[in-house]
Parts: structure tokens; sequence; C-alpha cells
């Protein structure tokens, strides 16, 4: 849900889509060193669990998503990686 947030709307309000599911937003937020860095790098801003992609960076969306892709790192598959 977050990554189709991300994609569609530029935005994402991770601690309420967590909330239907009984996640704990912190395993998605917290350590997650790609959306640290996407941060840093001001592609995104994270304020109180909300993601929002910065309108100057829209076209880095896929690499803001795939910071909350569990399985792009296990994937073999190569072709639709960005980073």
């Amino acid at each position: 849900a977050v990554i189709e947030h991300l994609m569609c709307n530029f935005f994402a309000d991770v601690p309420a889509l967590c909330a239907p599911h009984g996640i704990d937003p912190a395993r998605l937020l917290a350590g997650n060193d790609q959306l640290a860095a996407l941060e840093e790098d001001s592609v995104l801003e994270v304020t109180g669990g909300k993601v929002s992609v910065a309108r100057s960076h829209r076209f880095l969306v896929r690499v803001a998503a795939a910071a909350f892709d569990a399985y792009l790192a296990r994937s073999p598959r190569l072709h639709s990686q960005l980073a």
C-alpha cells in the first residue's frame, strides 16, 4: 500500500496505511538506510511518518518506492532496478 500511494500520489501516510494491518510503522521507517539517503538528498521528506516525494524529484518516484520493497534486494531480476 505504501508503494502504491507513493507511485500514484507521490505521498504516503505510513502510520495510516499500517494501522488497518496492525503493522508498526517503525518497521518500515526506522533504520531504512535507503529512505534516509533519499531524504538527505532532498528527494523526499519524512515528517511524522508521512513520506512525500519532492515535486522537483518526482521522476525518482520508483527509487523512493523501492525503499519500501522488501523483495527487491532478494530478486535476481535487475532490469527494473534504478538504484
